[in-house]
């Protein structure tokens, strides 16, 4: 191979067999037939000749100094070995042999690579399938675990609910009835609680917010009708209504007044009017309810107070206006008027924070000149929303400028100081808004511009005529009295001015009179009582005692030391933290002594049962009161324990109204005809 190095040879290159087919076969170099190659003779004298002709190899042009390492064959015609000259055809096979080896181990070498490449591929292929079983196999077992510890706490929650379903539950405080179908509409009874407050007011004219009214369902208070607007459309998974506006007007009220409608086009926002019979006098009556920033049915603030002073331009002009409503507004030291044009009295202010909602609130204000009450009139001014996350003043009552000398005594009533107040039951949760009460003089058009008719907003006198005795009002001063009064009304008939002024003196005479009698009705004070045969009326609950209390007292007192306090933050964040603390500690309690009473209860009464005392255990029965929200188990439950009492014989007693035969055939319809609410 005459200028081939045997380092850079590559026998699978085509290149490099070419090279070295044409260098070994150069006419310079012997040719060897094939034939000869194999023979022993030959091989032998191969050997001795290569042997002899070694000395007279040349060392490679690459490295000269290095003879021993890399040499070339060097044909010699004096030295050579004889050899036969190959024919071409000799030629040809030889290089198709070498051309074939070439081939050969170019196909060796690709098979190899596939083969390793299919190697890898099912290699990964197969860990792959080896991870997901593994994976599978620990996953089915981490099922089979949670499997197991499901189907056990399973069990646990069923013992429990059989547990639970087994106890007689009484509600003394709250009662809640279902509503009743009639031809009309759906009636519901509010809760107890806000039931008491309104009856104890004595109210004529109530403004309520956010009823969370259905549909068309209404609330049913003895002695008022109601005039609201619910909420049309709700969610599809709610289970209460939301928002709600709506006015409740004493019956006494219609007498005087025709009441109508006026507007409830626009959501939250409810317009009445009285019209008093027989005269022009005549005033709307406005209450509204504007949800805060974040509610689930959030209400552009602009938009509300758009339509609200579009409805006040409306009907301004037909009588006087009164808005009231929980507009969720804090306005700060903002003046709701225009300073220097406006004569309006200072406002006091114990709300010292602002929001958004109080700017939109107070340019309304501006627009429409009319002016909040809260802090202007009256000397008992008060925040209208407390409760343990803090305290602020959202609830307002609103007239125009002109309209502020017919108004008096407005007074703010936080919850606690309405139960201290009537005597009320303390219930489980307390209402957070406070009550806002007021007197409001109509002037009527006349000569005199006198009050023709005053709606008061607050509590009267009563007096128990059923004590009236012969000499009542038989004194000569009485008779007295009385002639003037009679007089003065017959000689001054053209005058209203005089009528009503003798009219209201001679009813302070009366109630005067009255006083001095002995005939005011006072409530009951707590745990007051003449004897067991005359016991005082109380709304207390069957289970307060004078641990609950102190712990109520204590709590009110706290409340009404961070309501007042105008000092340093901290001063305020410490009264309220106390607060807080002790409005827990009585609600604790509280609930406590409430489980202690149902338990004695639920005790007598399986005591009865076992005893067989069907008279006791049935009139006992017919006493409790059941919150009807405990679904077909409970009252199933109820149906099971008054089956196995009737199981032999029929039974009769008395519920409320209704005298109800019961057999062992009790139907489910039973619990509705009982007195269950």
């Amino acid at each position: 191979m005459e200028g081939l190095s045997i380092i850079e040879f590559d026998p699978l290159c085509t290149e490099s067999a070419e090279s070295y087919v044409e260098s070994v076969m150069t006419p310079k170099i012997n040719k060897v037939a094939t034939a000869e190659i194999h023979t022993a003779a030959n091989t032998s004298e191969l050997v001795s000749n290569f042997n002899k002709g070694a000395s007279l190899k040349r060392p490679l042009d690459s490295d000269s100094s290095n003879k021993d390492s890399f040499k070339k064959f060097r044909s010699d015609d004096s030295n050579s070995i004889a050899t036969k000259v190959c024919s071409n055809t000799d030629m040809s096979d030889l290089k198709y042999l070498v051309y074939s080896l070439t081939q050969s181990m170019n196909t060796m070498h690709i098979s190899l690579t596939e083969r390793i490449d299919t190697l890898e591929k099912n290699m990964s292929k197969d860990l792959a399938q080896l991870i997901e079983q593994k994976v599978k196999h620990e996953v089915s077992q981490a099922k089979k675990e949670i499997n197991g510890k499901l189907s056990s706490f399973k069990d646990q929650v069923n013992v429990l609910e059989g547990k639970v379903n087994s106890m007689e539950q009484s509600y003394a405080s709250v009662v809640k009835q279902p509503s009743v179908n009639d031809e009309k509409k759906q009636n519901i009874v509010i809760k107890a609680f806000r039931k008491s407050v309104l009856l104890c007011g004595d109210y004529d004219v109530i403004a309520l917010c956010e009823t969370f009214l259905r549909n068309s369902d209404t609330i049913s208070v003895p002695g008022y009708r109601f005039v609201g607007k619910n909420r049309s459309v709700l969610h599809c998974n709610a289970k209460r209504g939301s928002g709600g506006v709506c006015f409740l007007i004493k019956d006494s009220v219609y007498k005087f007044f025709d009441v109508t409608l006026l507007d409830c086009s626009k959501e939250d926002i409810l317009w009445i009017k009285l019209q008093e019979k027989g005269s022009t006098l005549c005033f709307c009556l406005c209450v509204c309810y504007l949800p805060p920033e974040g509610s689930s049915r959030w209400c552009d603030p602009e938009t509300f107070f758009a339509d609200l002073l579009y409805q006040v331009y409306k009907y301004q002009n037909e009588g006087t206006v009164c808005i009231s409503g929980d507009f969720n507004s804090r306005i700060r030291y903002n003046t709701d008027f225009i300073e220097g044009v406006d004569r309006i009295p200072s406002r006091e202010v114990i709300d010292k924070t602002e929001n958004h909602y109080g700017d939109l609130f107070v340019d309304f204000l501006v627009h429409s000149n009319f002016c909040v009450l809260n802090g202007r009139i009256g000397n008992e001014n008060n925040y209208t929303c407390v409760s343990k996350k803090g305290k602020s003043v959202v609830d307002y009552v609103v007239v125009p400028h002109e309209s502020i000398p017919s108004v008096s005594d407005f007074k703010v009533n936080t919850i606690s100081d309405l139960i201290d107040r009537y005597n009320m039951d303390v219930p489980d949760k307390t209402p957070d808004h406070s009550i806002l009460e007021w007197k409001l003089a109509v002037m009527n058009e006349g000569p005199n511009d006198e009050p023709a008719f005053e709606t008061q907003f607050k509590g009267n006198k009563r007096y128990d005529t059923s004590k009236l005795t012969t000499e009542f009002l038989n004194s000569e001063d009485c008779v007295k009295r009385i002639s003037e009064t009679v007089n003065r009304i017959e000689n001054e008939l053209s005058s209203n001015r005089c009528i009503n002024e003798a009219y209201g003196a001679f009813t302070n005479f009366l109630m005067n009179e009255m006083d001095l009698a002995g005939l005011t009705v006072t409530s009951p004070t707590k745990y007051e009582c003449k004897s067991k045969q005359s016991k005082a009326k109380t709304f207390l609950k069957p289970y307060w005692s004078d641990l609950l209390q102190q712990k109520w007292d204590a709590a009110s007192k706290k409340e009404k030391l961070w309501l007042k306090c105008s000092d340093h933050t901290n001063i305020k964040r410490k009264l309220k933290q106390e607060y807080c603390i002790a409005r827990n500690d009585f609600d604790k309690h509280l609930r406590k002594a409430k489980r202690t009473y149902q338990n004695t209860l639920q005790m007598d009464l399986l005591t009865e049962l076992e005893n067989r005392t069907l008279e006791i255990f049935g009139n006992k029965l017919a006493k409790l009161e059941f919150r009807m929200t405990g679904g077909i188990k409970y009252r199933g439950r109820l149906l099971m324990i008054l089956a196995k009492l009737l199981r032999t014989k029929n039974v009769y007693y008395k519920s409320g109204k209704r005298t109800i035969k019961h057999c062992s055939t009790i139907k489910l319809t039973t619990c509705y005809m009982m007195n269950v609410t």
